[in-house]
């Protein structure tokens, strides 16, 4: 993966462009998860069979392979613009993950359960930025917020 090669590398160019381009990939994942999820919620509404997704996000394999890690390291790097951009990619994979977590939520209301998760993953995220050491205690409590504005925030005090 390109965070792979931004975290080998010292060359500051390719690191800036892995978090800068990160941040578009996991926005372009949301929209695809919640398209495919709207769509199985609105065949359930039209009387029709739900299909299994036709899209699943790769937001999960971030914290599994260690790309938040990875992203929390370039935070600390010596370069603003790729603090800024990785910074810029955690507040974007947490609100990611809560828009798909609250799509999966309606589906699986709209489905009596069959389809969808209430599971909300927005705290693995979390877990994750702490652990890769992406921020101090009190950020983390930011982070927590249940509004996309606060958590922000909390990703934002850290590039500064």
């Amino acid at each position: 993966s390109m965070l792979d090669h931004s975290s080998m590398s010292k060359n500051i160019h390719l690191q800036r462009w892995a978090a800068a381009t990160v941040r578009n990939l996991i926005a372009e994942d949301q929209r695809r998860a919640c398209m495919a999820i709207n769509e199985n919620a609105g065949r359930i509404a039209s009387g029709e069979s739900a299909q299994k997704l036709q899209y699943q996000s790769f937001l999960d394999d971030l914290i599994a392979t260690g790309g938040i890690i990875i992203l929390c390291s370039l935070v600390g790097s010596d370069d603003s613009d790729t603090r800024a951009h990785a910074t810029a990619a955690l507040g974007t994979i947490l609100s990611s993950t809560r828009a798909i977590d609250e799509s999966m939520a309606a589906l699986h209301e709209m489905s009596g359960g069959s389809m969808g998760s209430t599971k909300k993953k927005d705290g693995d995220i979390i877990r994750a930025i702490s652990a890769g050491g992406g921020c101090g205690s009190s950020v983390s409590q930011l982070l927590l917020s249940a509004d996309n504005a606060v958590a922000k925030m909390g990703c934002e005090f850290l590039s500064s």
